[in-house]
């Protein structure tokens, strides 16, 4: 069972601010006496309050900063800044939860209205001091104080009243509040439990469809890229095909243009002939101007002759010309093409250039 083994009190209501209070308990009965107005009842009150008693009413005064030493002006005794109550309790057997021989509860208040509390020195809050007080039967409410006319209230208590009362004492209601908080955050975690499987279920069903969406987007790719190689093959075969043509088209450039010069030869080999015959004519003409008779008939004859064969010479260097003029669009055209062929290889080369960069990466 837990003992009070002393309680220490400083600034506390009528207690002084210059020295500490220490009031000890041996264990058995104990009993406070004294001329009334002496403060026996702040010492009760001192037990409350560092309990963690909230209610200044109950501890008479109107709010928590009324704990604290008023002091006494006239006999130029200063206030307080706070008052702070300590419980130190026997815990040899271990009644408490806390592996020490001595546990110390401790609570003040300030001129603010600013509470401290701590266990073994340590900070703590209210809660845990009063959870901590609980387990050793101790409680800042219900009955483990008796104030005047608690008595009364209890002989008028009816059953029910009179059950809460031994609950209370025996510590039974601050289990049951324990386990209605317990069910109350169990209720909370199944509803938590039951969100969480919702969500679980619609994130699996997304994850499938994501998973689905991923498989999808891989075959894309590798389709992707399985066209983009047989565009870049296709692009590589053209471009040889282009090649080749250019050659071709080069090989009958080279093959026209000897036969341009061929003729060219020819026309001016046909240019000498007609000039020896037109210096021919113009000798005969020149002869016939000179010459009568019998002569003249043989040189018309021959003179019909020439003109003759200058006319065929003429359709001959004629049709040479046409052919030199067909033969030079020719190689035009085909300079046209080897110049077409030429742009759409270096445009190959570079968009296969590009895609090459592109698969790389």
């Amino acid at each position: 069972m837990v003992h009070i083994k002393c309680m220490r009190l400083r600034g506390f209501k009528s207690v002084g601010a210059t020295k500490t209070l220490q009031i000890d308990f041996d264990k058995g009965f104990s009993a406070i006496v004294g001329a009334n107005g002496s403060g026996k009842s702040n010492i009760l009150e001192a037990f409350s309050f560092v309990m963690g008693n909230l209610s200044a009413k109950s501890l008479r005064g109107e709010n928590m900063r009324n704990m604290i030493y008023s002091g006494n002006p006239k006999a130029g005794i200063p206030a307080a800044k706070e008052a702070s109550v300590e419980l130190v309790l026997d815990n040899e057997d271990r009644g408490l939860p806390i592996d020490a021989d001595v546990v110390k509860i401790y609570r003040s208040v300030n001129a603010d209205g600013q509470g401290k509390y701590k266990i073994n020195g340590v900070a703590s809050t209210r809660a845990e001091i009063q959870d901590l007080l609980a387990m050793g039967g101790l409680h800042s409410s219900g009955y483990s104080m008796v104030l005047q006319g608690s008595v009364y209230e209890v002989v008028n208590m009816t059953k029910v009243e009179r059950r809460k009362l031994i609950e209370d004492i025996a510590g039974i209601a601050a289990y049951d509040e324990k386990k209605d908080a317990a069910q109350k955050e169990l209720d909370q975690v199944e509803a938590n439990l039951t969100q969480v499987r919702l969500l679980l279920n619609e994130v699996s069903t997304q994850l499938a469809m994501l998973e689905k969406e991923r498989d999808d987007a891989i075959k894309y790719q590798h389709l992707a890229r399985t066209l983009e190689y047989s565009t870049l093959a296709v692009k590589i075969i053209d471009i040889e095909s282009a090649g080749n043509d250019i050659a071709k088209a080069r090989q009958c450039a080279s093959e026209l243009q000897q036969k341009v010069a061929g003729i060219d030869g020819t026309i001016k080999e046909k240019e000498g002939f007609i000039g020896d015959i037109k210096a021919k004519i113009k000798a005969i003409t020149d002869e016939l101007a000179t010459k009568q008779g019998k002569e003249l008939l043989a040189i018309n004859q021959e003179l019909d002759q020439l003109k003759q064969a200058l006319a065929d010479l003429k359709s001959a260097a004629k049709y040479l010309s046409e052919q030199e003029r067909n033969a030079t669009a020719e190689k035009a055209r085909i300079a046209e093409d080897i110049q077409r062929l030429e742009s759409e290889k270096g445009a190959l080369e570079t968009e296969i250039a590009g895609m090459k960069a592109s698969a790389a990466s």
